[in-house]
């Protein structure tokens, strides 16, 4: 028996249960997805002291994150193109390390002008260090479970958030937000770049194995023999973007993330049920929670019956939270009501990697996801906005909640449309080997 042979009977015997180098795999990519709510959830907790401290007003504070978000979107875009030709484990030492410098620069910065700089040299490193790499290495180093492992790696982006939730903010109140800020690099470092060194490989074939859950060791002897992103299955970006399924992706992508953009407002319509700002409060922490189960839950649906199933599932469920919220009140069943809604945050948590996975493969996983990454902050950035304007104008969220469920019918349109066009590039694929 060669290693390739040895390698496949490894990886196809064990598809029950996650062990060694892919369960390393599977740990490192927790880790680096569990540092982005550093540079999400965390800022948060700077925008009192340090607007304070600075004597200027909260908005420019919250500009930063602004800044960091939008060089984020643009540079995900471009590592996503770079990311087979550099290597995932460069990408990460490279981006994260960029952004532990800048959070060790916020510490000392004493104007707002270096906030600002420092936020946009950040995005460049929050771009690519986290959520892609650790996606793209899911969907390359995983056939069977990937649904599993991805939707319990994009969950540690928000069981970071709460972790900090606990630890940072006592931090600063005792320590100062300067101190709170190296601790943050700290924290961002210790659990990126460690991993990058240690316990990243690029693929499986680097190391003699194969994606976890294949057993042909035939079909993939060429790859375990082959060099770069050119050995993994899957249609070619090239390929692919002649093709509608992108499109149709990110435009499926786009819809659903408008109506989850209500989370930014779910505190607020608490309180015009009746609620107290404590209440209200407790609501959005409890949808946040629960919305970390969601998305485990979803990756499991997923990996039993497909994604077309799954996403019909958890945006029927999401369509049915805004048709409850016309008619509950009362802190009990707004909190249930927000727990079938925290479905949809699943969704938009862990499906969009999934469904470039299915629908592309691992071949030019990353130049797709780079591209989709800005689809779900368009449906945030239209909507969050657009919710509060028909709030200002109806005094009331109905309109809102009817918008909402016309865009969950046509993401699904859209997602399932791009589904069925995949079918044909697959087969054409198929044709030409």
């Amino acid at each position: 028996m060669n290693q390739t042979d040895e390698a496949a009977l490894k990886a196809g015997k064990n598809t029950r249960r996650i062990r060694g180098k892919h369960l390393t795999i599977a740990v490192a990519c927790c880790l680096i997805a569990a540092s982005a709510a550093s540079y999400s959830t965390f800022f948060s907790f700077f925008l009192v002291p340090v607007s304070t401290a600075l004597n200027i007003d909260r908005m420019a504070y919250s500009f930063i994150m602004s800044v960091v978000s939008i060089t984020g979107l643009i540079f995900a875009i471009v590592w996503g193109q770079l990311l087979g030709k550099v290597g995932i484990r460069r990408v990460i030492l490279i981006c994260c390390t960029i952004t532990t410098v800048c959070f060790l620069g916020f510490a000392f910065a004493t104007n707002i002008t270096f906030f600002y700089i420092l936020a946009a040299i950040m995005g460049i490193g929050t771009g690519g260090g986290t959520t892609l790499c650790a996606a793209t290495l899911v969907s390359i180093w995983f056939q069977e479970k990937r649904g599993q492992v991805m939707s319990i790696v994009m969950a540690c982006i928000n069981i970071g958030g709460v972790v900090g939730g606990f630890v940072i903010p006592a931090f600063i109140a005792s320590f100062g937000w300067q101190m709170g800020y190296i601790i943050v690099a700290v924290y961002f470092f210790v659990l990126t770049i460690p991993a990058g060194i240690f316990m990243v490989r690029n693929k499986p074939q680097d190391v003699g194995l194969l994606p976890f859950g294949v057993k042909d060791a035939a079909a993939a002897d060429g790859a375990a023999h082959g060099h770069g992103d050119d050995d993994l299955p899957g249609i070619s970006f090239g390929r692919g973007m002649k093709s509608p399924t992108f499109y149709l992706l990110f435009l499926g992508i786009a819809f659903l993330g408008f109506p989850a953009s209500f989370i930014q407002h779910i505190s607020a319509f608490g309180t015009d049920q009746g609620l107290t700002p404590e209440w209200a409060g407790m609501l959005i922490v409890v949808v946040s929670l629960a919305s970390i189960v969601c998305t485990i839950i979803a990756g499991q649906i997923n990996d039993k019956i497909g994604p077309m199933k799954t996403t019909l599932i958890l945006e029927i469920l999401f369509a049915v939270s805004f048709l409850a919220f016309f008619l509950v009140t009362g802190f009990v069943p707004l909190l249930i009501t927000g727990i079938v809604f925290s479905f949809g945050l699943g969704f938009t948590a862990v499906m969009p990697p999934i469904l470039v996975g299915t629908l592309f493969g691992p071949k030019d996983f990353s130049k797709y996801f780079g591209l989709l990454t800005p689809a779900m902050a368009i449906g945030f950035v239209v909507g969050t906005p657009l919710l509060g304007s028909i709030y200002d104008q109806n005094h009331s969220y109905n309109f809102a909640f009817i918008l909402c469920i016309i865009f969950i019918a046509a993401g699904v349109v859209c997602i399932a449309s791009c589904l069925k066009a995949s079918k044909k590039l697959w087969a054409e694929l198929q044709q030409t080997k």
